[in-house]
């Protein structure tokens, strides 16, 4: 297996930018106890609302350390007493908030390429790609590519389209229509000219301004992550949403050019409403398979399976069950493939299109 979408992160000692104080931060890396959270961030603020509403009540997703060891011993299932892992072999890391003010004006997330490539010196099975953040809004943004383009493992970039009109659903901060802006779009070109990829974190009410985007660029390889993300929370309904986010879906995979991928993923967080968060205890792997083969479906269906592949979006996933199960889950829906569409799925495309 090949993982394409994971992240890492310590907040004692990374630049994220959070909104809260460095040591608070370290208070909560201290004593790793969840009350002091709600002690101190009350429900109250929207941005806790917001927070709690998209990534769960059941964890301390971004206050507790996740980086080398810690995806290593999810991926070796080593919590488990004994119960095996799945056969990982690589992994590629996504960027996911840095911004170091003391580095050189338009280069504060630089940064966090370099410090995902220490890690795969550290775990070599881990990070063998990079996909790193850059701002393709900003003026300055080809001298973070060409500063990309020497730097080992980096592969591609992200800049996150995920907008909600709802304060209830925590996304990108990107504003709406970020796709059709022009300043936005002068960005995008230039990728192509430094050969990376280009990932987005949307909404699938993003997936009409992200079709038109691949009209107009059909030679830049672009990666749909969590399968455009169907929202299922708050004004949300999947029985709603699900006929939206298909017939979004079917005119994203006709609009191609064989230039778009889609990672199967990042159904298990909140904000899909799916509400495994919620119960008493965590789901089965057949119980996800069902739950999400709908969706992996009507995707395979449009796209094909040469151009999917399964992902983790480990830590964040974790909110709705561990590591192990999340992929037994993955093996229960293609459980009938032939062998060939399941290399495709878990390996190939994987290292293809990130030219691992």
């Amino acid at each position: 297996i090949i993982d394409p979408h994971h992240h890492l992160w310590d907040a004692r000692t990374q630049p994220k930018g959070w909104p809260m104080p460095r040591w608070f931060i370290h208070m909560l890396y201290l004593n790793k106890l969840s009350y002091i959270v709600d002690m101190t961030i009350t429900e109250d603020t929207p941005w806790r609302k917001a927070e709690l509403n998209s990534f769960g009540h059941r964890q301390l997703m971004f206050s507790m350390p996740y980086m080398g060891r810690e995806l290593d011993a999810d991926i070796r299932n080593a919590h488990s007493g004994g119960k095996p892992g799945h056969k990982v072999v690589q992994t590629v890391y996504l960027e996911c908030g840095w911004h170091d003010t003391e580095a050189e004006e338009g280069l504060w997330s630089v940064g966090e390429a370099a410090m995902a490539h220490d890690v795969n010196r550290q775990y070599p099975n881990l990070c063998n790609g990079i996909v790193a953040n850059a701002n393709l809004s900003s003026p300055q943004v080809e001298k973070v590519l060409a500063a990309y383009s020497t730097m080992p493992g980096v592969k591609g970039i992200r800049h996150s389209l995920a907008h909600s009109d709802n304060p209830m659903i925590l996304d990108s901060g990107s504003g709406p229509h970020k796709a059709a802006a022009d300043d936005f779009r002068k960005g995008f070109a230039l990728l192509d000219k430094y050969g990376l990829t280009y990932d987005t974190w949307m909404f699938h009410e993003q997936l009409a301004d992200v079709t038109d985007l691949v009209k107009a660029f059909p030679n830049q390889v672009v990666i749909i992550d969590h399968v455009a993300m169907p929202l299922g929370r708050s004004t949300y309904k999947r029985s709603e949403v699900f006929p939206a986010w298909e017939k979004g879906i079917k005119a994203l995979a006709q609009a191609s050019s064989g230039n778009v991928y889609v990672k199967l993923s990042g159904l298990a967080m909140c904000n899909c409403g799916f509400d495994f968060d919620l119960k008493e205890k965590p789901p089965s792997s057949k119980e996800l398979a069902e739950a999400w083969g709908p969706y992996f479906k009507v995707v395979l269906d449009a796209f094909g399976v040469d151009k999917c592949m399964f992902a983790s979006n480990f830590p964040v996933d974790k909110v709705t069950c561990d590591y192990t199960v999340l992929w037994n889950a993955f093996k229960h829906f293609t459980s009938n493939m032939s062998a060939a569409d399941k290399r495709k799925l878990y390996y190939e495309n994987a290292k293809r299109v990130y030219k691992l």
